[in-house]
C-alpha cells in the first residue's frame, strides 16, 4: 500500500514508486543470483542479464570479520592513499560519510581535509530515496538518522548543493576493476551522483574489490577506487 513499508537487507524504506522500483531491481538481481546458486549448485548465468561475470559478493560477516585493529589499519591506509590524490588535494569541497560497522572509515581523510581548510559535507537520507548535503562544524552537529547512521542535524548545519562538491568519497558493498559500484539496493548515492561533476572515488577494504559486480542501468560508476595502500584509477584525467 501507499502507506506501507518495504524491507530489504535491513533497510526500511518509505514506499514510493521510484524508490520501490530501484529497490526491487536490486532485490530481483540478488534473488536470481542466490536462487540460481542454490538450485543449480553453481553460479547462475549472471552475465546474460548484466554483462558481467558471476561473482561471490562480500557478505556483512566478511566485512565485519576483520579485527577492529585490522579495520582501523586498512581504513588508515586507504585514507593515506586518498590524501595523495591530486584531485583530493585540489578540491575545495569534499563529500564524505560517517562509516557504519563493517565500512571502511574515511575519518582520517576528513580530519586532513578540515585541517587543510576544505569544506566537508555529509549526506542525510530524505524521503523519496534522496540524499541532501550538509556541512557540520563538528561531530556535535550530527544525530542518528533513520537507518541508524550518523547524519547532519539540519538545524545545526549549513546546507550544500551537490554541484558545489569537487571530490566525493563514496561507500559501497563492493567495487570492481572496471569502476562499477554495488550499493545497498536503494539508489541513494546513484541518484545523488548522477550528473555531479565531482571526482567520484569509492572507498573500501581490500576484500571489497571483486573481479566484477552486478550493476543495473541507473548505477553510477566511480572515477577511482581508494584501497589500503593504493588507488585504482578509471578516469584518464586523474
Amino acid at each position: 500500500s501507499a502507506q506501507g513499508q518495504f524491507r530489504f537487507e535491513s533497510c526500511r524504506l518509505d514506499e514510493g514508486p521510484e524508490q520501490v522500483y530501484h529497490t526491487l531491481q536490486h532485490a530481483l538481481k540478488m534473488a536470481f543470483y542466490r536462487a540460481g546458486t542454490a538450485l543449480l549448485g553453481q553460479e547462475p548465468p549472471w552475465g546474460a542479464l548484466t554483462g558481467v561475470r558471476p561473482v561471490k559478493l562480500p557478505t556483512r560477516a566478511m566485512r565485519r570479520g576483520a579485527s577492529p585493529e585490522q579495520a582501523r589499519a586498512e581504513s588508515r591506509l586507504a585514507s593515506l592513499a586518498l590524501l595523495d590524490m591530486p584531485a583530493f588535494q585540489a578540491a575545495g569541497c569534499v563529500l564524505a560519510y560517517m562509516a557504519m560497522p563493517g565500512e571502511c572509515d574515511p575519518s582520517l581523510a576528513v580530519e586532513a581535509a578540515r585541517g587543510a581548510g576544505k569544506t566537508v559535507a555529509f549526506p542525510r537520507c530524505e524521503a523519496g530515496g534522496k540524499l541532501s548535503l550538509w556541512v557540520p562544524a563538528g561531530l556535535e552537529d550530527l544525530e542518528i538518522g533513520r537507518y541508524g547512521i550518523w547524519e547532519p542535524a539540519p538545524a545545526r548545519c549549513k546546507p550544500l548543493q551537490p554541484g558545489q562538491v569537487a571530490f566525493a568519497i563514496v561507500p559501497g558493498l563492493a567495487f570492481d576493476a572496471a569502476g562499477r559500484r554495488l550499493g545497498r539496493g536503494v539508489g541513494y548515492y546513484d541518484r545523488l551522483l548522477k550528473g555531479m561533476r565531482a571526482t567520484k572515488v569509492g572507498f573500501a577494504f581490500s576484500c571489497q574489490l571483486l573481479p566484477a559486480v552486478p550493476v543495473w542501468g541507473q548505477d553510477v560508476g566511480m572515477d577511482a577506487l581508494a584501497l589500503p595502500g593504493k588507488i585504482l584509477k578509471y578516469a584518464t584525467e586523474l
